[in-house]
């Protein structure tokens, strides 16, 4: 049978809704999340060598949902986030597959984790008619 994909919400307070699976929300600490929401942002896929280029649109998103209130801490973050010499962006991006293989099935999780070749451009399969966003600046 194929599977049924789920509408996802993301709310006012950055939580992560699956609406068509019992309203399951999917937890990741905020600099995870700011990474997904800039790959959901964008469906044409991204390479992770060109997420320097994206620093600035990555922090507007951190910011907007960590409760830090600490603005080098918060730009230092990101900056270690997108530096292609170091491991964070993988590391982050195992943490949303993990996410979402806990919560679903291997071929359902697959359309909502950001999936692509090494090296390559990286990309969340979900249809964006299915997200709908209340608020992220």
């Amino acid at each position: 049978a194929k599977p049924k994909y789920s509408h996802v919400r993301v709310c006012r307070d950055a939580s992560i809704i699956l609406e068509d699976y019992g309203n399951r929300e999917i937890k990741m600490d905020d600099k995870t999340k700011a990474l997904y929401f800039l790959f959901l942002r964008h469906p044409e896929g991204l390479s992770i060598k060109d997420l320097p280029e994206h620093t600035e649109e990555l922090l507007d998103l951190y910011q907007s949902i960590s409760g830090r209130d600490d603005p080098a801490a918060m730009r230092k973050t990101i900056e270690n986030l997108c530096d292609p010499f170091q491991n964070n962006a993988n590391i982050s991006l195992s943490r949303i597959k993990k996410a979402f293989c806990e919560a679903f099935t291997p071929l359902v999780a697959k359309k909502y984790y950001v999936d692509g070749e090494r090296g390559g451009l990286r990309s969340i399969a979900i249809d964006r008619s299915l997200v709908t966003w209340e608020t992220i600046r």
